[in-house]
């Protein structure tokens, strides 16, 4: 499912400079997905890496950003403001972004079949832990202070890898939920039901069989248990009890229109009810409120505020 096992490779990283000032360096990584995908360009992932100059060792945060290309510039606004207090972010271009997909399949509508989402997934985590193997190298980066965090689709894909990699010691989590049934059909207008293959009946009784699959992850682990559904392997829920006890952080909207309440707080509930902020508006205010939410992870990660001034 989420096996991973690391390797030496970290020379097949690409890393070049697009710009510094007094205070930050900014770069481009690339580097071969350790899930390659079908089509040429899904086969190397990208990422945009801010670096705080003249700080020692810093902590790293890897940052996955949402569904649609829209929501990669609010997670680098967030990543430029988390500099200041002396955070390295890495953002990761996500599987489904244009960049890494071919020009005819690039702004298509959302995948259909859950087993097209679970290897969306699935890429994307074995992709943060690639770059935990990385950051361990890295002379500028304390290992020991490797995070993830996510906005939205992100926030459910950090979430999972967090859970899976024992090696990233916080997460915080943005504008999510849990319960693939609830996220998909309790949302206003059934938000995430879009491209879903199933109709919203069908979907109920496979979800029916949802508390028994996680009875079974409680007692075999969740690499052992068999789902009914690919979407069992996507689902937060499955992996929240791993995450029970760590540093966690969830930050959701409070009238968000697409992540209902009630999946929000099941999932907050199944990872043992860490904390929890609540901002103004809806879904999409989560990707506006980037002064906030890095004050927010500053203060949960205990490092200095306002170390520094972006030039």
């Amino acid at each position: 499912m989420y096996k991973y096992t690391g390797n030496d490779k970290i020379s097949a990283f690409n890393v070049q400079l697009k710009g510094s000032t007094s205070t930050r360096a900014h770069y481009e990584l690339s580097f071969p997905s350790p899930l390659p995908g079908s089509c040429e360009e899904g086969r190397t992932a990208f990422g945009e890496y801010f670096l705080p100059l003249k700080a020692g060792k810093v902590p790293l945060l890897i940052l996955a950003h949402g569904y649609g290309d829209a929501s990669l510039a609010p997670c680098l606004t967030l990543a430029r403001l988390l500099v200041r207090h002396q955070i390295a972010t890495l953002v990761l271009y996500l599987p489904i972004h244009s960049r890494r997909l071919p020009a005819g399949l690039a702004g298509q509508s959302l995948p259909r079949d859950p087993r097209q989402w679970f290897e969306i997934y699935r890429s994307a985590v074995m992709e943060i832990q690639r770059l935990v193997d990385w950051a361990s190298c890295q002379e500028e980066i304390d290992p020991a202070r490797v995070f993830v965090a996510g906005i939205s689709l992100g926030g459910m894909i950090s979430s999972i890898a967090m859970a899976v990699d024992a090696r990233i010691r916080a997460g915080i989590f943005i504008a999510i939920g849990g319960g693939m049934e609830e996220l998909s059909w309790g949302g206003v207008g059934d938000a995430l039901a879009i491209g879903h293959q199933c109709t919203r009946e069908e979907c109920r009784d496979i979800y029916r069989q949802y508390p028994t699959f996680l009875r079974e992850v409680a007692l075999r682990g969740w690499e052992k248990a068999t789902p009914a559904r690919e979407c069992f392997l996507y689902d937060p829920l499955t992996f929240a009890a791993s995450l029970k006890g760590r540093p966690v952080l969830m930050i959701n909207a409070a009238e968000d229109e697409i992540v209902p309440r009630t999946a929000t707080l099941a999932f907050w509930e199944a990872c043992g009810k860490p904390p929890l902020v609540w901002l103004k508006g809806k879904h999409a205010d989560a990707y506006t409120q980037s002064a906030r939410i890095s004050g927010e992870i500053a203060d949960f990660l205990d490092v200095p505020k306002n170390k520094t001034e972006l030039p």
